[in-house]
């Protein structure tokens, strides 16, 4: 059963010529994990956008299956998080009825001691901590489904491991679904069962993962998989 279906969606900006998004349709299962992939410019964030509410398109449809509850992740911790808050406020913030348990449950998730962390201000650990952090955060309310805008891109590569980790370990024992945004087909690859390329606002191929990555049928899909191995 498909929890967030994107139908025959068309986006266009005024003043732009050609459409950010162009006749896009795709659909997550529940507990499928899936990655968008493609360079700057091929239309994922804005799909993501779109499937999230943020933004409407010009024309075509967005379902969402009821009940359906989101997690969200940016793309920057720096960002998104508010560096004056302490780490267990911005983990608990905003959802009602959520205590320590709950907060702890949450950063344990993610590989994180509560009890060293939650009392420090955002802005007195590392990005990859504060980016796990944002993951805590998602997962606070027990979503069905975990969206991440490129989670691994403004982290170091020791961040990036961790994080990688954490998003597999929640993958594996949450009952959740997935959508995550990537340029990184090596990280695609080990966070997502079906991979989605998107080129100049269009999917061009969409598949199992192992299948995408072994046998791409399109040839932007293998332009993508030979500049990886660089």
């Amino acid at each position: 059963m498909s929890i967030l279906s994107l139908n025959h969606v068309t986006k266009r900006y005024r003043g732009s010529a050609l459409p950010a998004l162009d006749d896009v349709s795709f659909s997550v299962g529940d507990g499928e994990h899936v990655a968008i992939v493609g360079e700057s410019g091929s239309g994922k964030t804005t799909s993501l956008n779109i499937a999230l509410g943020f933004d409407v398109p010009s024309s075509g449809d967005v379902q969402v299956a009821d009940p359906t509850t989101t997690g969200l992740v940016f793309q920057n911790p720096a960002a998104s998080l508010d560096p004056r808050w302490r780490v267990e406020r911005i983990v608990r913030e905003g959802v009602p009825g959520v205590g320590e348990a709950d907060v702890r449950a949450a950063l344990e998730a993610v590989s994180l001691d509560y009890d060293e962390l939650a009392q420090r201000y955002i802005s007195d650990i590392s990005g990859g901590q504060a980016q796990r952090v944002a993951i805590a955060r998602a997962l606070v309310a027990h979503p069905t489904l975990l969206v991440a805008d490129e989670p691994v891109s403004a982290v170091d590569v020791l961040g990036k491991k961790h994080i990688i980790e954490s998003l597999r370990s929640v993958q594996n024992e949450r009952s959740l679904a997935s959508l995550i945004v990537l340029h990184d087909l090596g990280v695609a690859q080990q966070l997502s069962e079906r991979i989605i390329v998107m080129q100049a606002g269009r999917v061009v191929e969409d598949g199992a993962t192992a299948e995408v990555l072994a046998h791409p049928q399109h040839r932007y899909t293998a332009q993508l998989i030979d500049a990886a191995r660089w």
